[in-house]
């Protein structure tokens, strides 16, 4: 669908599930990720690098949640915890 028609609660939807979602999910295991000095491993796509027309919404939530890996990656270096994204084709 192209952007100018997408019903945003749709989009606001996905970006709770592929964005927010996943940003909860490290908050509240954090402190087990930390002690263990753990792995965080994200599923994104190659749609953060690559657009596909008319799937805009999707396009920017697997953006952020790359973006939030690969700053993540940096602020969990400290407790020697990594941070993976895999990014496939969809």
């Amino acid at each position: 669908m192209p952007l100018l028609d997408i019903d945003i609660p749709t989009a606001q939807a996905m970006f709770e599930t592929n964005v927010w979602g996943v940003m909860r999910m490290i908050q509240v295991f954090s402190p087990l990720l930390i002690a263990s000095k753990g792995t965080i491993i994200n599923n994104s796509s190659v749609a953060a690098y690559v657009p596909s027309p008319f799937l805009s919404a999707y396009n920017m939530t697997k953006a952020s949640l790359t973006m939030m890996s690969n700053t993540l990656r940096y602020e969990m270096t400290p407790f020697d915890v990594k941070v993976i994204v895999v990014s496939r084709n969809r």
